[in-house]
């Protein structure tokens, strides 16, 4: 997570369990602050949540059921339920454009999900061999960034409902996960394998 404002993003490690906040224009740490138990990943164990049409809808990927599913945000009721995948682990949409994207990283694969006021259509499959697992959309640049643990590699997609990769960034081991700078277009990739954060000028 990285605030535009400051430019200061926020990373949870483990051994120690901690999170960590460092300021990425002077490139260093700011602040270490000690957690009460290791931090969990969420898609992990029930998958995550993300808005969509401006925060009237909520998406919902459960991962232990291998299903995407779209609630309206007020009364809470599910208006749709799709299919996503044979391991899918998380999900990002835009707020506004209708489109959301699934990581099926068992299946090495990025879903395309187009959302209806009442319905989930998956309507696109891209192959990502490598284990696709973190994903951030740069909303200002219209570009979605996915780490492949598999290659160590980080993509980059155009933010659409046809996305294809164009561009390749040699990464940490094991990229786990990856952020955004929204005022600079600055990614954060976070490495499990050796506790280390990258820092991509695309």
């Amino acid at each position: 997570m990285v605030d535009a404002r400051t430019h200061v993003a926020a990373v949870a490690t483990r051994g120690p369990d901690q999170r960590v906040l460092v300021d990425l224009r002077a490139r260093r740490v700011l602040r270490r602050v000690a957690l009460p138990e290791a931090p969990r990943r969420l898609a992990e164990d029930d998958g995550g949540a993300t808005t969509a049409d401006g925060g009237r809808l909520r998406v919902v990927l459960s991962a232990r059921e291998r299903v995407l599913e779209l609630y309206d945000a007020t009364s809470r009721r599910r208006v749709a339920r799709a299919a996503a995948g044979v391991g899918p682990t998380h999900v990002a949409c835009l707020t506004r454009g209708g489109w959301c994207w699934v990581l099926d990283t068992r299946g090495d694969a990025l879903l395309v999900f187009r959302v209806g006021d009442d319905d989930l259509e998956l309507t696109r499959r891209v192959y990502l061999p490598g284990g696709p697992y973190g994903i951030a959309v740069d909303r200002t640049r219209g570009r979605l960034w996915v780490t492949l643990p598999g290659r160590n590699e980080l993509v980059g997609l155009p933010a659409h409902g046809r996305p294809h990769v164009v561009a390749r960034h040699a990464t940490v081991r094991q990229p786990d996960s990856v952020a955004v700078d929204a005022a600079t277009g600055q990614v954060v990739v976070t490495g499990r394998t050796d506790g280390l954060l990258q820092l991509v000028t695309p």
